[in-house]
């Protein structure tokens, strides 16, 4: 099965132990887990800015999908998108435009 990335513009966050998503992005990937057969995993950038509108987890392996945080400032390269068929990046966020030429 094809395994997909998805790297969108939204951050997370962790606070108390717990990670922070946007709920509209949670139940976005939610639902991508019903059309996508294979693995999927995300790659979010962590902000120290609470979210508003945020559904806290207190454990990331119960979410479908594998969840990467790096940091607010981490430069995206070949070296995330290892053993992925697939990546569905964000086509609003300027720090992504280099991505087609991994």
């Amino acid at each position: 099965m094809k395994r997909l990335l998805v790297i969108p513009s939204v951050p997370a966050n962790v606070i108390g132990g717990k990670t922070a998503l946007e709920k509209k992005f949670l139940d976005g990937m939610r639902y991508n887990r019903t059309v996508w057969e294979g693995p999927i995993r995300v790659l979010l950038r962590e902000t120290p800015v609470p979210l508003t509108y945020r559904y806290e987890i207190d454990d990331p392996s119960t979410l479908p999908f594998e969840l990467a945080l790096v940091p607010q400032d981490h430069h995206i390269c070949a070296i995330d998108l290892e053993g992925v068929d697939i990546v569905l990046a964000s086509g609003d966020s300027h720090d992504q435009l280099h991505l087609a030429d991994l």
